[in-house]
């Protein structure tokens, strides 16, 4: 957990260490994968899974990449590791729940753009009312609140605030549809210490 910690560090403003003996991703219900290179570790994906309304549920706990490997595509590869071995314990379910939660524009948009369907879209203009998708809306309150029983989630936007007390996101330089994002995330979120909760719809791929 200390390597974990010193890759937040790389990328955060931390006060304390976020991984600790009493909230360890090293128990049941987790996923992890490792980024290595020249045996020396250079990322992490931890992740949690859990059934949900006959639906596995994933949710991204954190991610964090080794400033020099931004930008080369390891996010998206970490991805497809965790939705493959996903699919793969559960060879006959056609979609699973997708869900996360940041105010890194970036990591927003790598991710919804994964899923048919997500709330909050932030990439419509003008933004899509949630109230539309009640359904989808309702999923992402139930897991929000197995993540977080403890924490309010605000509605229809699906913020939570004073999520981040210990570490203080450092906002990245944005590019193209990311910075109208980043915008909609600063409106709805302009706290830094807040994060918008996410969930989508991912559908297993289909052999061509």
């Amino acid at each position: 957990m200390e390597a974990f910690n010193r890759l937040i560090g790389m990328n955060w403003d931390v006060t304390e260490p976020h991984w600790t003996p009493t909230h360890s991703p090293f128990r049941s219900g987790y996923g992890l994968v490792l980024v290595h290179a020249d045996k020396e570790l250079v990322g992490f994906s931890i992740y949690q899974y859990f059934d949900m309304n006959g639906d596995l549920c994933l949710y991204r706990s954190g991610t964090e990449l080794a400033p020099p490997y931004h930008g080369l595509g390891l996010y998206s590869d970490v991805t497809d590791l965790i939705f493959a071995e996903a699919f793969r314990q559960r060879p006959h379910q056609s979609r699973l729940l997708y869900c996360w939660r940041t105010r890194n524009a970036i990591v927003a948009l790598a991710n919804a753009r994964r899923c048919a369907e997500v709330v909050p879209d932030l990439q419509a203009d003008p933004p899509k009312e949630n109230g539309g998708r009640a359904g989808l809306l309702a999923l992402a309150v139930l897991a929000a609140k197995r993540l977080y029983p403890d924490r309010v989630l605000e509605l229809p936007a699906l913020v939570m605030r004073d999520v981040y007390g210990h570490i203080k996101h450092r906002k990245p330089s944005y590019r193209g549809v990311a910075v109208h994002v980043g915008k909609r995330i600063a409106t709805l979120a302009p706290n830094s210490s807040d994060a918008l909760f996410s969930l989508g719809i991912v559908r297993r791929p289909t052999l061509s």
